[in-house]
This record gives C-alpha cells, sequence and structure tokens, in this order.
C-alpha cells in the first residue's frame, strides 16, 4: 500500500543527473534531509529580503505565500 501524502510528499520530486563523485558528496552532506533545510533556508533568507515575515512561513507553511517569482 502506498505512503499517505503529506506536506512533505504531495506529489512532487525532482530527478537529477549526477556523477558518483555528486551523488557520494549528496549523501555525505545528508541527502534528501540536507536538500530540504538548504532549501528551507533560502526560502526564509529571501523572504527576510523581501520584508516578509519568515516566522509565518514557519508556523503556517503553505504552498503560495504571496511571493511571486
Amino acid at each position: 500500500m502506498p505512503r499517505k501524502l503529506s506536506e512533505i510528499t504531495d506529489g512532487v520530486s525532482v530527478t537529477i543527473r549526477m556523477s558518483e563523485q555528486q551523488r557520494q558528496m549528496y549523501y555525505d552532506l545528508g541527502g534528501h534531509d540536507w536538500l530540504r533545510n538548504h532549501l528551507n533556508r533560502q526560502i526564509r533568507s529571501e523572504e527576510i529580503q523581501l520584508g516578509l515575515s519568515p516566522r509565518d512561513s514557519l508556523v503556517n507553511p503553505s504552498k503560495n505565500q504571496g511571493v511571486d517569482k
């Protein structure tokens, strides 16, 4: 039976091609947990630069937080 969808696994996946050396570095850094944390930090940093409240995104994450790219 497939796993139930959550806020992290809402059906979006990313696939990239990389060398074996890049793959090993990715896993050495922490794999998917590292990547999610890195992306979340980047989103918060951009929210701060745009004058949005980064606290709001931590308390009530949503897919569209009113930031047009």
